[in-house]
């Protein structure tokens, strides 16, 4: 499939509030987006309200059983976290939680359960122990 750049649209928008009539769209796409929302639940409503019957949403949200998870709360149990994200002198580092203040994990079966929450009813959820996906 080729994509004709010149009839791109971007917009900007807080995800709350989707600027977009129900049912406008074939496919919805959030990679990365989902688990750093204010309200996650919202913005999963809002993506199913715009997907058209019969569409399909793709996403990716942060897995609780992966890898840097588990490391990052063990760093934080035996302290080392703190070290860890202290900036060097002149270093342009910021620690992760002042980039995303927020930034959820889910299991598999809680991400399963906001998709239905939220209105889809088929889903497909996998884990590759760095994020869920659900195509």
């Amino acid at each position: 499939m080729r994509i004709d750049a010149k009839r791109m649209k971007f917009v900007l928008y807080d995800g709350l509030g989707i600027p977009f009539k129900d049912n406008s769209f074939d496919v919805v796409h959030s990679d990365g987006v989902i688990h750093h929302a204010e309200d996650d639940r919202m913005l999963l409503k809002e993506s199913y309200r715009v997907l058209r019957g019969g569409g399909s949403f793709a996403g990716c949200v942060y897995n609780k059983i992966s890898p840097g998870f588990v490391a990052r709360g063990c760093l934080r149990k035996l302290k080392f976290m703190s070290i860890y994200c202290r900036p060097r002198q002149g270093s342009t580092f910021l620690p992760e939680i002042l980039l995303c203040p927020i930034a959820r994990h889910y299991t598999v079966s809680e991400w399963r359960n906001y998709l239905n929450e939220s209105g889809y009813k088929q889903c497909c959820v996998f884990s590759d122990y760095s994020g869920i996906g659900r195509f």
